[in-house]
């Protein structure tokens, strides 16, 4: 439970340490072990300390937190919007995944983006 508290919290930490971590999981049990424990997602565009010019500055952790740690439903994706105009929403995806466009919708819209890996 704590692990998992400490690993959604990434979004505090660099973004090449929280790479480096997730990617050096020998140690750990091999991807899938770690998976059950470690999530961490990347907002695009978002600076250090806060909001980016067009990024999503808006998203509900808390409650993916609670869903994981409570509820044993570990977050694939997490709703993400952008504050400001023009209005923006995209998943943000557990890594490695990323938001890829579906070639079809509104591009400013989330549903028209699926998860996937690189």
């Amino acid at each position: 439970m704590q692990k998992r508290a400490a690993v959604l919290a990434a979004f505090a930490i660099a973004v090449p340490a929280g790479r480096l971590a997730l990617q050096s999981t020998d140690a750990n049990g091999g991807a899938d072990a770690v998976q059950r424990w470690s999530r961490l997602f990347l907002v695009p565009g978002m600076g250090h300390c806060g909001r980016g010019s067009l990024t999503t500055d808006s998203f509900d952790l808390l409650t993916a937190l609670v869903n994981w740690v409570e509820r044993d439903v570990p977050p694939d994706a997490i709703a993400a919007a952008r504050r400001g105009e023009p209005r923006l929403t995209r998943p943000l995806c557990a890594y490695p995944k990323y938001a890829h466009y579906s070639g079809k919708g509104d591009q400013n819209d989330a549903s028209s983006f699926v998860c996937r890996a690189p």
